[in-house]
């Protein structure tokens, strides 16, 4: 416990969490007391993993507070949210490695979303961390990797976390294990085959449902049950009613602007096929002719989604986001002891 010495003294040596001071500042001592005589703005300042403009009058105004308080002016529950929310606001990626492969294809068709789609994941992680009260991840799993266009980011913005890269292309993982320092983990042709030792407390999957027949999302569930460590995050994105719509207008479009299943060798029928499923049974999946391996499109309903959570012990359903990682739905899980 740190008894004497500032409150910029003591964050700077790294002594003492920030979090911890605001939430329980009777714990420490003299470091305590000078926080509670200062403002809720002047401490955030002092957090060392924040920087110049992370934090506005408009982050203030979300979060229901006003720098100008001191810290001693708030009740214990008070306390305990500006300590969340700190925790939130100072997990931002930082110096994002922007080494890519030539062979990232969705780095060359996409380069202008390539950073900003990243960036919108680690928000969407941080959010889940703050419902979930969870202030540090420890290893991450990025099932589905490619070339690291979410992993970078997750190097950025957790930087003592050890990575693993999972995916079904050999080369992708490598560079993902040469680039960022990852685990190399190489996917089976059925996902839920793949063979993961040990556990995750963030398994992140990035349209990768999204491509696969009902049994094998069963299949990869249960494999993902038996890596996430309790308390544990499991976020994934499925395509729900609006890629359901898109495909029944015939209305999607890939990054030039082609109708998107012009790449996948299917018949209208099929088209037809994959949207009259959805509706009768809260799943349609279609098999892509243009590929020599198992491997589509798939769409589902939330009450479809959620029954194949509720099922299995292991998961705590947490949230399920509309159109959440656009134009994807977001679905988020926490580890249970099962």
């Amino acid at each position: 416990m740190v008894q004497s010495g500032g409150l910029d003294e003591g964050l700077e040596r790294g002594e003492v969490d920030l979090c911890a001071v605001i939430a329980e500042p009777e714990r420490f001592g003299e470091l305590g007391e000078a926080a509670l005589r200062t403002t809720l703005g002047r401490l955030v300042d002092l957090e060392p993993r924040l920087e110049d403009g992370d934090v506005d009058a408009g982050a203030w105004r979300r979060a229901g507070l006003d720098q100008g308080t001191r810290l001693g002016d708030l009740d214990r529950d008070d306390r305990e949210w500006l300590a969340d929310v700190l925790r939130f606001w100072r997990v931002r990626p930082r110096s994002v490695i922007e080494t890519t492969s030539p062979e990232d294809w969705i780095h060359t068709r996409g380069p202008e979303t390539y950073y900003t789609t990243g960036r919108t994941t680690i928000r969407r992680v941080r959010l889940a961390m703050l419902q979930t009260r969870k202030a540090e991840v420890h290893r991450i799993l990025d099932f589905g990797s490619g070339y690291g266009r979410i992993l970078r980011q997750f190097k950025a913005a957790f930087p003592d976390a050890r990575l693993a890269a999972c995916d079904i292309l050999p080369e992708a993982v490598d560079f993902c294990a040469e680039t960022f320092g990852a685990e190399p983990i190489y996917a089976a042709d059925d996902p839920g085959e793949t063979e993961i030792e040990g556990q995750f407390d963030l398994i992140w999957l990035g349209s990768l449902f999204t491509h696969l027949s009902a049994a094998r999302w069963k299949s990869l569930l249960d494999l993902l049950e038996r890596v996430l460590e309790p308390d544990g995050l499991l976020m994934f994105t499925t395509q729900g009613r609006f890629i359901r719509d898109q495909i029944a207008a015939r209305a999607w479009l890939d990054a030039y602007g082609r109708p998107i299943w012009e790449n996948w060798g299917v018949t209208e029928d099929q088209l037809a096929r994959v949207v009259s499923d959805y509706d009768e049974t809260g799943f349609g999946y279609l098999e892509w002719g243009a590929l020599d391996r198992q491997y589509g499109t798939s769409i589902a309903t939330p009450a479809w989604v959620l029954e194949q959570l509720q099922t299995r012990p292991g998961f705590e359903i947490l949230t399920y986001w509309e159109r959440g990682w656009l134009p994807q739905d977001l679905v988020v899980c926490c580890g249970t002891e099962g």
